[in-house]
């Protein structure tokens, strides 16, 4: 924060780039420093080392007969660099209080060659001396901001204009450019302009405010322009957009920053002063004005990075690593132990997971061993029924080997939540010349191993997990030509409990359909009811391949 007992003298923030690219912005600053301070004070040294040195953090205290003192404060970090230095001064006059003048200067890397830089010169009386103080100072421009302006190894600007101490002329045919600027969005330094005014008759200009005056005063803290000719003010108000931005007649026009000149109501931001009242004011009040609302009251002051923040930053930035360092070790160290208990763990996982293959694989053969002996068991109860009747039941099951019929409804009674037929699966199996032995075989593993794929939504490539556990081979699809044929993809759709359903997936095994080996089980998985749907048991469907052998 300020200090309560200094006063503001003069503040601003201007861009610089050094003209060989690639140069040490830091440095050409530190050579604009050296300019100045050896000529105000000769008994400065003028070596590159005692300069350079201030280009890190560093202390240059108060010398025999040189009243000047320097504190630099440098911070390094991934997210932009920061340099602040502040430079203290006593001046002295007889009988009058010490004077104490501080210069803080901030400066933010943009690139290697470039950066931001930020001035603020106050100054204050010596606190408690019993005496008199010293006039007010001068509203001169501070000698430190002049060097560098005009230092030939650096390039200065602001809002991405050049920056220079003298008012710019404008003349006839350059309104455009002037308004353009006037009204960009992007531009945060003021622009002071004068306009002229003519006596009647007369072609001479005069002004309220001399224009050099002005820029003399604010420095880089606002573009000062000014006009000489009427007809630059006749070009102004007939090419301005809006009138409310006009400045005429001896007026002076403060353009605030950032303007937003499509909004209604903007132009009233943009202070404007009639030469009557600068006059009545007087030149010397006016230019107080100017300075006090452009150069000092300024609000990046508060904001600026200054050598206390930056080196509160700098120390901030250690504390913080150091505590990185220290939490990066201890989590280093926990992830150690947690990946030793972690191969523990996979190691036993391991066993688990092949103790748990052998039981489903031994679970998977008993299941099978059990639907054979019930099979048998109802062959053998039907038979036993049989033989005390004279007429056989419709629902008897026959002797094993057991109709493909039974087979279906075996399946159906022991396995209703995973499987179902359709009719059309029920009808196809008067052409199905497939050993009963295969059609169960079959059956078992759409029961046992693809229903649970199928029912997950989360088992990744059925085909081929099922395929790895099962003598049949899973197909999802008829194939890429074969949907391509409406006529062909016609033989694959079916209808269950009235829905439409599309049984492209079959297993398969062996390739000849004159063979009692061969077979092709065609389904689809029903979302609704969670059943697989067999839609066609015994021979190939015609696909792309087949379409012509039949």
């Amino acid at each position: 924060m300020h200090d309560l007992n200094k006063t503001m003298f003069y503040k601003t923030a201007f861009d610089i780039r050094t003209t060989d690219e690639g140069d040490d912005a830091l440095w050409s600053l530190l050579c604009s420093l050296r300019a100045w301070a050896t000529r105000k004070y000769p008994a400065l040294p003028r070596e590159a080392a005692f300069w350079s040195a201030l280009k890190r953090t560093g202390r240059v205290p108060f010398q025999e007969g040189c009243p000047v003192r320097f504190r630099s404060e440098l911070c390094l970090e991934d997210g932009g660099n920061h340099w602040a230095l502040t430079i203290e001064e006593i001046a002295e006059e007889p009988g009058a209080a010490p004077r104490h003048w501080t210069t803080e200067i901030s400066f933010a890397w943009t690139a290697a060659d470039a950066g931001s830089v930020a001035v603020a010169l106050s100054y204050g009386d010596t606190p408690g001396f019993l005496g008199p103080c010293q006039p007010e100072p001068a509203l001169t421009f501070p000698g430190f901001i002049r060097t560098i302006l005009e230092n030939d190894r650096l390039i200065s600007t602001a809002s991405g204009r050049p920056l220079s101490l003298e008012p710019t002329l404008l003349h006839v045919g350059q309104f455009k450019d002037l308004w353009n600027f006037i009204a960009d969005g992007e531009r945060e330094t003021p622009l002071v302009y004068i306009s002229p005014r003519f006596e009647s008759g007369s072609d001479e200009p005069s002004f309220a405010v001399d224009p050099k005056r002005v820029a003399a005063a604010l420095g880089p803290s606002a573009f000062v322009c000014y006009s000489q000719d009427g007809a630059f003010t006749q070009e102004m108000c007939a090419c301005i957009p809006d009138l409310g931005f006009r400045c005429c007649h001896g007026t002076v026009r403060v353009y605030a920053g950032r303007p937003r000149v499509e909004e209604p109501g903007d132009a009233g931001r943009h202070r404007f002063f009639p030469a009557r009242d600068i006059e009545a004011m007087g030149e010397e009040a006016f230019i107080g004005i100017l300075r006090r609302a452009l150069a000092q009251d300024v609000h990046f002051y508060e904001t600026m990075l200054r050598a206390d923040g930056v080196k509160w930053r700098r120390d901030w930035l250690i504390h913080t690593k150091q505590v990185k360092d220290e939490s990066v070790s201890e989590a280093l160290d926990m992830v150690e132990a947690a990946e030793e208990e972690k191969a523990v763990a996979v190691d036993l996982l391991e066993e688990l997971h092949h103790e748990n293959d052998q039981l489903k694989a031994c679970n998977d053969e008993l299941e099978s061993e059990l639907y054979l002996a019930q099979a048998k068991a109802t062959t053998l109860e039907g038979q036993l029924s049989r033989a005390g009747r004279q007429t056989e039941s419709a629902d008897d099951l026959h002797c094993w080997p057991l109709p493909y019929e039974d087979i279906l409804r075996l399946f159906c009674a022991h396995h209703g939540d995973r499987v179902d037929f359709t009719d059309r699966a029920y009808q196809s199996l008067s052409d199905c010349i497939t050993e009963p032995a295969l059609v169960w075989n079959a059956l078992h593993d759409l029961c046992a191993i693809a229903y649970p794929l199928f029912a997950s939504h989360d088992a990744g490539d059925y085909a081929k997990k099922f395929n790895s556990q099962s003598t049949f081979e899973l197909k999802r699809s008829a194939g890429k030509m074969t949907r391509k044929d409406s006529r062909l993809m016609a033989q694959y759709q079916d209808t269950y409990q009235g829905r439409a359903i599309n049984a492209e997936a079959h297993l398969a095994k062996g390739n000849d359909d004159a063979s009692p080996n061969s077979l092709r089980l065609y389904f689809a998985f029903d979302e609704e009811t969670g059943r697989i749907i067999v839609s066609h048991i015994g021979k190939h469907l015609d696909n792309y391949s087949t379409r012509y052998l039949k």
